[in-house]
């Protein structure tokens, strides 16, 4: 596997031109390679709840805050 991939979820929302794939591609990146199946492998149980609007806000939600919380710790000043 080349070093530039990452895993993505297996769900996301699109219909049509309208799509969450790329949000998630991002916010995925974010996340070191080690931590990556199981936030993907959450982000899916999350989005796949019967209210599906719920599930994909929630997902989304869930996804947002575990990137930042990596993207934080990699910014975060040394020693701190």
């Amino acid at each position: 596997m080349p070093s530039s991939s990452f895993v993505m979820p297996k769900f996301w929302f699109q219909v049509g031109k309208i799509s969450d794939r790329d949000g998630v591609a991002a916010r995925m990146k974010a996340i070191p390679k080690e931590f990556q199946q199981e936030v993907a492998n959450k982000y899916d149980c999350i989005f796949l709840q019967e209210n599906t609007h719920k599930g994909r806000l929630e997902a989304n939600k869930f996804l947002h805050e575990t990137a930042m919380k990596y993207l934080e710790k990699k910014n975060a000043p040394e020693g701190a």
